[in-house]
C-alpha cells in the first residue's frame, strides 16, 4: 500500500508497529523501496508497509482496513508468493477490531454480565491460591483463559444470527493481534499462556506455571473486561 492510500487510522497503526518491533531488535523498514525489498518481491508490484528482520526470521507486513473479498484473494496471492521463500513469513495486521470472520462451529453468546462474575470468582479463587502456595494455578489457569476466550470472541466473532465463534487459543490470540484488538506484546504473552492453558487442559498435571504469569493473566482479564482490549484504549 502507498503512502497515499494510506488512512490516519493505518498510518498509526503502522507507527505502533514499528516500535514494538524495534523495542524487540528488529531492523524495521516502513514503506520499503528499492534494496530495502527482498528480490522476489522488487518486480511484483507489490509495495509492503513494513518489512521487519531479524537473524532468526523475516516478516512482511501488510497493514488495512480493507476486508472485501477482492483485497483478501489479493493479499492471499501475496502470501503465497512470499510464505515460499525460506525464512520469509506474511503477516496481515487489520485496523479494525470487530470484522466479523468465518466460524469453526456456533456457541451461545458469553453474555458480559457472567464473564463479570465470572471474573469474581476468579479473583478469589487466585487468592485462595496465593494463600496455599499455588495449590489451585491449574485452576486459576484455565479459569481466567475462560474469561480472555469469552471476551475475546464477543469482541472479534460475530454473524447475523449474533452467535460467536469457538476458535483455538492460540487462533483466538492471533486473530486479536491481526485484527488489532490486542497489541503484539500481549499477543506474545497470551499466546504463550494458551500452550500452557493446552497443556494443561489435555492431562499435563505436572505443568509449573509461574507465580507472576498468573498474576500477569488475572491483570489481563481484568483489563479486558474493564476497556474492551488495548488497541480500543
Amino acid at each position: 500500500m502507498t503512502g497515499a492510500e494510506r488512512t490516519e487510522r493505518e498510518y498509526q497503526k503502522a507507527r505502533r508497529l514499528v516500535r514494538d518491533f524495534k523495542k524487540k531488535g528488529y531492523t524495521v523498514h516502513m514503506e520499503p523501496h528499492g534494496a530495502q525489498l527482498p528480490e522476489f518481491l522488487r518486480d511484483s508490484g507489490y509495495m509492503p508497509d513494513l518489512i521487519v528482520e531479524s537473524p532468526d526470521e523475516s516478516i512482511v507486513i501488510e497493514v488495512t482496513s480493507k476486508h472485501s473479498v477482492a483485497r483478501l484473494k489479493e493479499l492471499s496471492d501475496v502470501s503465497e508468493t512470499i510464505e515460499r521463500q525460506p525464512g520469509w513469513q506474511f503477516m496481515v495486521v487489520m485496523t479494525n477490531a470487530r470484522v466479523p470472520t468465518g466460524p469453526d462451529f456456533p456457541v451461545p453468546l458469553a453474555d458480559v454480565d457472567e464473564l463479570q462474575k465470572a471474573l469474581s470468582d476468579l479473583l478469589d479463587l487466585h487468592n485462595l491460591s496465593k494463600k496455599t502456595e499455588g495449590r489451585y494455578s491449574h485452576a486459576v489457569l484455565l479459569s481466567a483463559w475462560a474469561i480472555i476466550e469469552g471476551v475475546l470472541r464477543v469482541y472479534l466473532y460475530t454473524d447475523e444470527h449474533g452467535q460467536r465463534q469457538v476458535r483455538s487459543p492460540h487462533s483466538l490470540v492471533r486473530d486479536g493481534v491481526m485484527l488489532g484488538f490486542l497489541e503484539l506484546e500481549d499477543g506474545e504473552f497470551f499466546d504463550r499462556m494458551a500452550s500452557a492453558r493446552n497443556r494443561v487442559a489435555h492431562g499435563v498435571v505436572g505443568e509449573k506455571v509461574a507465580v507472576q504469569d498468573l498474576e500477569s493473566l488475572v491483570q489481563q482479564c481484568r483489563s479486558l473486561l474493564s476497556g474492551g482490549g488495548r488497541s480500543a484504549q
